[in-house]
């Protein structure tokens, strides 16, 4: 029964711990994915951003080395040049710059003249060009006359002059050095793309877009890493060129900032699912080792209480060493028991010392079988560390019950004596009764009988607490009255029948079997410091209250 209740409840305990931790793993490993992906994705954001802008500057600046050229610069000063001299001049720097065109057009005050090709003549444009503003800034066209490049225009100041307008330059770049970094750009979901719009949102790439783009909710720059409360449809990033202010919008699809997550978290889950198997198996072992030792000393312990036959029992082997401990204390006071019954036999018609050993070494086991029995309950409940409390204040109770044979013992190992009883049963009745010491410094060093306060310590337990369910408090006290010592174990549970109690203390022969302890006491008290003393009950406020008085003539014995 121990056995199966402590699988069941740290098979619950494991299921619960990992499901629990399988969740905040998963929860993790989904925000962890989240920022591996924001990042990746930002990543080639970033690199798309700066390979385009590149890509403009480097027109700006071909562009600046068209139009200071000095070659170039003289033609255009010495008035309008020739057109075979213009066009070798550019065509040297079309190889040199490798780019599609470069078109130069002289210009007047603010005529632009243009090279009539059918007419080989200079026309005048007096419009202007592109309705061009002849000064220092760039003006970009996207794919002019349906070419498939991008026109960046600039006036050509006259590096004599720098107020004088002398032509206006251009320098075509070619659409693929745009579309190859719009395209290449491949994210986790197919959703997912890159768009170039001009200052107005109207789509320039990729050629399916067309229109205009809405752009309401956008980022700047890149991705957040901070993973939203909400997965959201679609995410936008846009970032502005300050060369024209087109824009270069990333689109990613929500979902994609999640891939792989349901892969890891079945992984996680499969990991979780053998951790549990693996547990299990432990837990059987584990607490087979634990348990089977102590069902095996709690049986023999019934089979003493029936048969009347004390006997040693042999630990098992691979015992922990508090178990072994308790083995071994158990079997010393099974010899001192068999001892004392000898000499009990022995010498049953000798003095009231005789007797009074004898009275003190029948030790009922009862006690060590109800110990055990808490000790198996706690350990039902996986209380580990709390075992190995009670396994503790079990041993230094057995030490001074043993206390090497000796009858008295100085009032302080007697005080330790009860806590430890005290704290074994705090285990067994949690939360049922609270302990209280009230000890003159002055008494712990007087030498009393043993295991005269245990007893009535644990029949306050028993019948002021446990029978009724109540809660209260047990206070143990010490002092120093005239010529007497004074010890007295109250309690504020379930008040004492005076009556009862008086015919107990006169060995009712019917009352003396059920409790013994009581009169156990009682009798050793009066044996050993005389008729007078005795044990005294009394009801003062609600609480139960049982006195003893020792003469201190008897105290100071050496033990």
């Amino acid at each position: 029964m121990i056995r199966r209740r402590l699988i069941i409840v740290n098979i619950i305990i494991l299921t619960l711990t990992l499901g629990l931790a399988t969740f905040f793993e998963t929860r993790a490993l989904r925000s962890l994915l989240y920022r591996e992906n924001t990042l990746q994705y930002n990543n080639m954001i970033t690199a798309a951003q700066e390979s385009l802008n590149n890509v403009l500057a480097g027109g700006e600046d071909k562009l600046l080395i068209v139009c200071a050229n000095r070659t170039l610069q003289n033609l255009l000063n010495s008035g309008v040049p020739e057109q075979e001299a213009l066009r070798r001049e550019l065509n040297a720097l079309r190889e040199i710059m490798a780019v599609e065109n470069i078109e130069v057009y002289p210009v007047k005050g603010t005529d632009v003249y243009i090279w009539d090709r059918e007419n080989e003549i200079y026309q005048v444009e007096e419009n202007g060009l592109y309705d061009y503003k002849l000064d220092y800034s760039y003006q970009w066209h996207f794919r002019p006359d349906n070419l498939r490049v991008v026109r960046v225009v600039r006036a050509i100041y006259s590096l004599d002059n720098i107020e004088e307008i002398i032509g206006i330059a251009s320098v075509d770049i070619s659409l693929t050095d745009f579309t190859e970094i719009i395209y290449s750009f491949k994210g986790n979901g197919r959703d997912d793309y890159l768009c170039l719009l001009d200052e107005g949102n109207n789509y320039l790439l990729p050629s399916n877009k067309t229109g205009t783009m809405e752009l309401q909710e956008y980022q700047t720059g890149e991705l957040s890493i901070q993973e939203p409360s909400i997965v959201q449809n679609t995410l936008l990033v846009c970032n502005t060129f300050r060369q024209n202010d087109w824009k270069m919008v990333a689109v990613v699809s929500g979902s994609d900032m999640y891939a792989d997550t349901r892969h890891f978290i079945r992984l996680t889950i499969l990991a979780a699912v053998i951790l549990e198997a693996i547990g299990i198996i432990f837990t059987f072992v584990i607490t087979n080792r634990i348990t089977e030792p102590i069902k095996q000393l709690s049986g023999e312990m019934h089979n003493i209480r029936i048969q009347k036959k004390f006997d040693h029992i042999d630990p098992p082997e691979g015992i922990t060493s508090e178990i072994r401990e308790l083995y071994d204390s158990y079997n010393q006071l099974i010899d001192q028991v068999n001892l004392s019954m000898s000499e009990a036999e022995e010498f049953s018609r000798k003095d009231a010392e005789n007797e009074f050993r004898l009275l003190q070494a029948e030790i009922n086991p009862h006690f060590l079988y109800n110990t055990l029995n808490t000790i198996s309950w706690m350990a039902a409940n996986n209380q580990d560390d709390d075992i190995q409390k009670v396994v503790i204040a079990l041993v230094g109770l057995y030490r001074i019950s043993l206390n090497n044979g000796k009858s008295t013992l100085p009032l302080r190992l007697e005080i330790e004596h009860v806590r430890n009883y005290l704290e074994i049963m705090s285990f067994r009745y949690p939360d049922r009764y609270e302990a209280e010491f009230d000890i003159d410094e002055n008494t712990l060093e007087l030498i009393v009988t043993k295991q005269i306060l245990q007893p009535l310590a644990e029949n306050a337990l028993m019948h002021g607490f446990v029978e009724s369910q109540e809660k209260g408090r047990i206070i143990i006290s010490s002092r120093i009255e005239g010529d007497h010592l004074v010890l007295e174990v109250a309690n504020t549970g379930t008040e004492v029948e005076l009556e009862k109690v008086n015919r107990l203390l006169n060995n009712d022969p019917e009352l003396s079997q059920k409790h013994y302890g009581i009169r156990n006491v009682n009798d050793r008290l009066m044996m050993y410091y005389g008729p007078d003393c005795h044990l005294e009950y009394s009801l003062v406020e609600g609480m139960t209250i049982v006195s003893m008085r020792l003469p201190m003539d008897k105290l100071k014995m050496e033990v």
